[in-house]
């Protein structure tokens, strides 16, 4: 699933994707890199899949190319993921399952 998101992305930026990076002791299973050019101010914006469930987001998505951000919405929609705004997971986290999270990003897309 992840993969073939990686393969539409790669037709719609101007550069592929790198990726999918799987890092260890966090909660979410896969990182994807998105092109710098892509970015309004030239800082990284990474994508990222959550371990639980089909939830999909990318930090600093604010920064986005609006046009690329509309796409890559619609491409992981299309390719089964539920988009998840970043500014939605940043509020502080009031969940039952660990007390140790500070925001739904960090108990979502985050470093355990």
């Amino acid at each position: 699933m992840v993969h073939s998101l990686k393969f539409t992305l790669d037709a719609l930026l101007p550069l592929p994707v790198q990726g999918p990076f799987e890092d260890q002791d966090c909660t979410y299973c896969f990182r994807l890199p998105l092109p710098r050019e892509i970015c309004l101010t030239g800082n990284g914006c990474d994508l990222y899949v959550s371990n639980f469930g089909k939830m999909i987001a990318i930090q600093n998505d604010q920064y986005l190319i609006p046009e690329y951000l509309a796409a890559i919405k619609n491409a992981a929609e299309d390719n089964g993921f539920q988009w998840i705004n970043e500014s939605d997971l940043r509020s502080r986290y009031d969940g039952q399952c660990h007390p140790g999270f500070s925001t739904w990003w960090h108990r979502f897309f985050d470093y355990v």
